[in-house]
C-alpha cells in the first residue's frame, strides 16, 4: 500500500470508524479459530490498526479491547470444540488420526502452558493450541488465565507496535 492508496483510504476509515472497529474483533476472533485462523490476517491488520490509531483514526484503547475480546473469544471456542473434538481421531478418518493425536499430545505436555501463551506469537500454531489444550482436557480456569494473559499481550504488543513506529511507514513506501 503506497501513500497514495493510503490517503484515499483514511478519510473512509474516519467516517466508518465503526466498521474499523468491527473488522479488529473479527479479524482476531478469526485469526484465533482451530484451523481456521490461518487464513485470517489478524496480526497484520492489529498493526495497522495501531497506525491508524497514530494518525488519529481509531481509538488505541479500543483498538486493544477489541482485538483481546476477539482473540479471548476465539480461543475459547476453540477450546470448547476440542473438548468436543475427540471424535474426530478416529481410525477411519485419515485427516485426524492417532499418529497426530500422538504427537499433538506429546507437544502439549512437553511445553504445557508455555505452548498456549507463546503460540499466540506463532501464526500457525496461534490457532491450533487452545483446541490441543482442549482436546486433552486442560483445567478450564488455568486455560483462561493463560489465553486472557496472552491476549492481552498480543493485542496490546501488536497495537503498540502500529502505533509508535508510524513514522516508519514513508520509509517502508520509499
Amino acid at each position: 500500500m503506497n501513500t497514495e492508496s493510503l490517503s484515499l483510504l483514511l478519510p473512509w476509515v474516519k467516517r466508518y470508524e465503526i466498521i474499523g472497529y468491527l473488522a479488529v474483533f473479527l479479524l482476531s476472533f478469526g485469526e484465533s479459530l482451530a484451523f481456521l485462523g490461518i487464513v485470517f490476517p489478524g496480526t497484520f491488520f492489529l498493526v495497522f490498526a495501531g497506525f491508524l490509531s497514530a494518525k488519529g483514526f481509531l481509538g488505541i484503547d479500543n483498538i486493544i479491547l477489541l482485538a483481546i475480546s476477539g482473540a479471548t473469544l476465539g480461543d475459547f471456542i476453540s477450546f470448547y470444540a476440542g473438548r468436543k473434538g475427540i471424535n474426530l481421531f478416529n481410525k477411519k478418518n485419515r485427516l485426524f488420526n492417532h499418529t497426530y493425536l500422538k504427537k499433538g499430545e506429546e507437544f502439549f505436555k512437553k511445553h504445557g502452558i508455555w505452548s498456549i501463551l507463546f503460540g499466540k506469537f506463532v501464526g500457525p500454531i496461534r490457532s491450533v493450541m487452545p483446541f490441543t489444550a482442549g482436546l486433552f482436557s486442560m483445567n478450564i480456569k488455568i486455560f483462561l488465565a493463560i489465553t486472557i494473559t496472552s491476549a492481552v499481550i498480543w493485542a496490546t504488543s501488536l497495537s503498540l507496535l502500529g502505533f509508535f513506529f508510524w513514522e516508519s511507514w514513508a520509509l517502508i513506501d520509499q
